[in-house]
């Protein structure tokens, strides 16, 4: 059994209520559904790390949400069903809403609230970096110069910018 990965987002008893099935698969053990369990939390903590200070100190039921959803989908795409079965479960559905749900949280979109209601404050520690031309096509890169291109955007941009000083 491979090793098992700090979880506190979710439990086993939470995903055996969710998706009941799973305990009657004799071939699924708790130790099982923990590895899984750990995987998503290493998963949402990868997302979220960006933004909110780890480990979260408090429950927070969307993460709860998110972390069973992703054990059971876990659960079904390496251990019970095959990829043709998968495809009319409705677990993919899950996950991708999942994704999406943490890329927002991720990106500060989409506010974190902890069990009594009270939302959680973001990382303080970090900053986001703009650049004027941070929309525009980049000059140089890595490709055949012959490739090169200038973005005639960034150039009204620049001529804007300069002549408003």
């Amino acid at each position: 059994m491979p090793l098992t990965l700090p979880v506190s987002y979710t439990t086993v008893g939470l995903v055996l209520n969710t998706l009941p099935a799973i305990g009657s698969v004799s071939a699924i053990t708790s130790a099982h559904i923990a590895h899984y369990m750990g995987e998503a939390q290493a998963h949402i903590d990868a997302k979220i790390s960006r933004y909110y200070s780890l480990p979260l100190t408090v429950e927070v039921p969307m993460l709860q949400t998110i972390a069973t959803n992703l054990t059971i989908y876990g659960l079904m795409v390496k251990r019970l069903l095959s990829a043709q079965e998968m495809n009319k479960s409705p677990w993919a559905e899950h996950y991708k809403e999942a994704q999406t749900l943490l890329d927002d949280i991720g990106a500060g979109k989409l506010p974190l609230v902890n069990a009594s209601g009270a939302i959680l404050a973001g990382r303080s520690d970090v900053a986001e970096v703009y650049s004027t031309t941070m929309n525009n096509v980049p000059t140089f890169y890595e490709g055949d110069w012959k490739d090169m291109v200038q973005d005639s955007d960034k150039i009204d941009d620049e001529d804007d910018r300069r002549s408003n000083f």
